[in-house]
């Protein structure tokens, strides 16, 4: 299979589950943000982001280098699940400990304690997760299926146990056993296909996997600081309610940038490869880089042209202060998707340190807007100091990018900004004039890909091979 109809085979397994999955996930966050409240969602939504930053301590970049190193040396997949999985473990317990510690001495309601508490147990399911292997050996429908399968049993067991405001507990705990068993199940299939996994104590080995993870882990905290860290000072300057707004808005955002996550799964075992080739670089680079701007172009518009009638759909009423956050961080998608597709490819390009200087400028940036905004205008002066971070940090990547192959694509990233601003224009143009919202997408996104077709960002030809 020619490397091309690999990564357009993995992007349709990955596309396909994120569909499922997410489509699975909609319907429960839709029901709990109706059961659980504002507040509660709030809460939810402040647990998650606070203990991101000690997920980060199991994952210590370890998911990229060992994605990176097994796509190159199928080989030694055994050697660094082993060793991964005996430094995840540690980290897992020595970061629980130090997590239980830290919430025990919050200033913070007992309930929210608790949340936090549950919400922690799930660091030791991320540290047995072996979902980068089969990134790595390209097995992506390994990792479409356990996507499925943890939105399925999040669903059933939020209908089954969450009724009200007072389950909130039920609520996280749910989340917490569907990601330790859908780990299990991902184990058992790598057991299958590898055998049985083992710990190992190889501690020279331990050694040049930090060397090489820690960077990695680096630009990880990084980049947690300026996607999670807003919410965790709403959580501390303001209240859940405020946090629950902001989540909420954060969590159709999410959702907009699957599919750069997915294109980027897909295309990075093969940029990885290519590294040192220059001509074979560029070529996947245009490819990444068309179909990173082309979607990013399709979800800003949809995002911010139809934010109210998203959010009204999805959360319901109660989320109305939610829609000006929503609009406000879908012009963050574009630049998010810009930098992935700048930044990324450093990362398989064996280029850590200059992308995490970048990634830090750009996290140091966010705390210090989010001091100077939060404060006097709350989730308003965080999605702010968001789009204002990622801005920030684009002006760096692009620089970096340029130094590493010279090109920017900017041929095809012009055209996608003209077209986002002129299928913008014509979406609010169709809603004010009063068709139904379901006609009124469609034919947005009809116009979309016209415009597309006629700035020729699109290759049929390609396509089509790609598809028979």
């Amino acid at each position: 299979m020619t490397s091309s109809r690999r990564i357009f085979k993995n992007i349709f397994s990955l596309a396909a589950a994120e569909m499922i999955s997410k489509g699975v996930s909609l319907i429960t966050i839709a029901y709990l943000a109706r059961v659980i409240e504002p507040q509660g969602f709030g809460v939810i939504g402040f647990a998650t982001a606070f203990l991101s930053y000690f997920g980060l301590l199991v994952n210590l970049g370890f998911d990229t280098l060992g994605t990176r190193e097994v796509a190159r040396d199928n080989d030694r997949i055994k050697k660094y699940v082993d060793n991964i999985i005996t430094i995840r473990l540690i980290m897992a317990v020595a970061g629980y400990i130090i997590f239980a510690v830290i919430v025990s001495m919050l200033d913070k309601p007992q309930l929210v304690k608790s949340v936090l508490f549950i919400t922690g147990l799930g660091l030791f399911a991320n540290a047995f997760l072996l979902n980068w292997v089969f990134q790595g050996i390209e097995r992506m429908e390994v990792i479409a299926l356990r996507q499925i399968l943890a939105s399925l049993f999040n669903l059933l067991g939020v209908l089954l146990l969450v009724h009200n405001s007072d389950d909130l507990l039920w609520a996280v705990s749910v989340t917490v056993f569907s990601n330790i068993i859908n780990t299990i199940w991902m184990g058992a299939v790598y057991v299958k296909h590898f055998g049985m996994p083992g710990f190992d104590f190889d501690l020279p080995f331990w050694k040049d996997m930090f060397r090489s993870a820690l960077p990695l882990a680096f630009s990880s905290f990084m980049i947690a600081i300026y996607y999670n860290m807003d919410m965790v000072m709403l959580g501390f300057m303001r209240n859940e309610t405020e946090v629950g707004y902001y989540s909420a808005a954060y969590k159709v955002l999410m959702l907009g940038l699957i599919p750069s996550g997915i294109i980027l799964s897909s295309f990075f075992p093969q940029l990885s490869i290519a590294n040192g080739n220059r001509n074979r670089t560029i070529s996947l680079m245009k490819k990444y880089s068309t179909a990173m701007f082309i979607i990013s172009g399709f979800i800003s518009v949809i995002g911010i042209a139809y934010a109210s009638d998203i959010i009204n759909l999805i959360f319901g009423k109660e989320f109305y202060q939610s829609i000006i956050l929503l609009q406000i961080l879908m012009i963050n998608t574009l630049f998010v998707y810009i930098n992935t597709t700048y930044g990324n490819p450093l990362l398989a390009w064996d280029k850590e340190r200059p992308y995490t200087f970048a990634i830090a400028t750009g996290a140091v940036s966010n705390i210090i807007l989010n001091f100077v905004f939060i404060p006097p205008y709350g989730a308003l002066g965080a999605a702010i100091a968001t789009v204002a971070s990622e801005a920030i940090v684009f002006i760096g990547l692009s620089y970096l990018h340029y130094k590493s192959v010279q090109t920017l694509y900017l041929n095809s990233l012009v055209k996608v900004l003209l077209i986002v601003i002129a299928s913008m224009g014509i979406a609010y143009l169709i809603q004010y004039s009063g068709i139904n919202i379901i006609i009124s997408f469609i034919v947005t996104t009809l116009i979309f890909c016209f415009f597309n077709l006629i700035f020729k960002t699109i290759n049929l030809k390609e396509l089509k091979e790609y598809l028979t």
